[in-house]
């Protein structure tokens, strides 16, 4: 009688448990956030192609031994490019810098002799002017003596005047009269040739010496002349020279770049990049857009997660999840970048380096933004690239995907 009453009180309580254990689970289930464990980590594939038809002179090694930027890069050269339009401007231009070399020696050879002409010249001038300095000293004494005797002339004649009255005074004012009138007229003559001195000297002063006076002087003027004249068109020739030569180099230089364009080609992937798979090798020749190698931006990666169709209503751009990649504790925080519904069919993009390989008829795929990968991914496992996760929604319940369905 006591066991069947204690039985009972057992098989009671156990019900009691199971009415309040199943609402409790139920609610504690609604309040988590929502797991979908569909997930793969992926990245947009980058697709290097050739830009020009070539061998390829240098490639990535195998993606699991590339290591450093020097190794992300691909070289092509074509063999078959013309090089003697850049050959026949580089002889040239050689051809035209031997010229301005000869111009510029002509040009130094007349400013040497135009030099020495010119200190010959004021060597020439300044003996000029000590004889012009000296033949005006003499006549200033000249003219002083010529002055002083026309006052003593005239003071006599003078003196004859007051005697006048015999024959012999009469004579000798007469002869006074013609050395005073003489006297006058020697000064008269003296002050002329002091005036064509000083014009000589001025004229000296402009370097225009008179050819009567200074016959040297003509003529090294005149050799300078010629010589400025010369050199004026050697000056004339060498900066036309120099502005042909300029001219030959700047169309050198689009010659080159044109060439450099067409004939070599360096491609390297962006530096937080790995390469993902390489399409040639060393030796390979290639045609005009024929890929290369592909890459993954390390910076830039993806969670692919397929969901159903009804839940990307409860989905925003934005929202905050958590990545758990499977053998990691860590979880890694992300969120939502877009939502394809389940006829976009996104898996099939040939953009993504991963896709998921299983996916329901009515699965949708949402795209989510995560961290940089660490060093160590980066180095040895591709950024993670391929993995397969599992992702936490924050903000939706267990049961809001089910019940959005109706």
């Amino acid at each position: 009688m006591l066991n069947a009453l204690k039985g009972r009180i057992v098989l009671k309580l156990a019900v009691v448990i199971v009415i309040v254990a199943i609402p409790a689970a139920f609610a504690w289930l609604a309040v988590q956030g929502f797991v979908v464990r569909n997930a793969v980590v992926t990245a947009e594939l980058g697709m290097v192609r050739a830009p020009i038809a070539g061998q390829v002179i240098e490639s990535p090694p195998p993606v699991e031994i590339v290591r450093d930027d020097s190794a992300r890069q691909v070289i092509l050269r074509d063999p078959l490019s013309d090089r003697v339009p850049i050959d026949a401007l580089t002889a040239e231009i050689e051809g035209v810098s031997r010229a301005i070399e000869t111009q510029q020696a002509n040009l130094d050879w007349h400013d040497q002799l135009i030099a020495e002409r010119e200190d010959e010249l004021q060597s020439a001038l300044a003996g000029m002017r000590l004889v012009l300095q000296f033949e005006h000293d003499s006549i200033d004494a000249d003219i002083a003596a010529q002055q002083a005797r026309i006052v003593y002339l005239a003071s006599q004649n003078a003196r004859l005047q007051r005697l006048q009255g015999t024959a012999a005074s009469q004579a000798s004012l007469e002869e006074m009269t013609a050395e005073l009138g003489e006297a006058r007229a020697n000064l008269e003559s003296l002050r002329a040739r002091g005036l064509r001195v000083e014009q000589q000297r001025l004229l000296l002063s402009q370097r225009l010496p008179v050819a009567d006076f200074a016959g040297l002087g003509v003529t090294l003027i005149d050799h300078l002349n010629d010589l400025a004249m010369a050199r004026q068109s050697t000056a004339i020739q060498l900066a036309d020279l120099e502005n042909a030569r300029l001219e030959l180099q700047m169309r050198l230089e689009s010659q080159q770049q044109a060439f450099d364009l067409q004939s070599e080609a360096v491609l390297t992937a962006p530096p937080t990049s790995v390469i993902w798979e390489v399409f040639t090798e060393p030796g390979a020749f290639v045609a005009l857009g024929s890929p290369l190698f592909s890459f993954v931006d390390c910076d830039r990666r993806l969670v692919q997660v397929a969901v159903d169709d009804a839940t990307t209503e409860l989905l925003s751009p934005g929202q905050a999840v958590e990545v758990h990649l499977y053998g990691d504790r860590a979880p890694i925080p992300g969120r939502v970048r877009g939502v394809y519904g389940s006829g976009g069919q996104a898996t099939e993009r040939a953009s993504l380096a991963a896709s998921l390989s299983a996916i329901g008829p009515r699965d949708a795929i949402v795209l989510i933004d995560i961290e940089p990968a660490d060093d160590l991914s980066r180095q040895y496992r591709h950024c993670d690239i391929g993995r397969t996760a599992y992702v936490a929604f924050d903000g939706i319940g267990a049961f809001e995907p089910f019940f959005n369905r109706f």
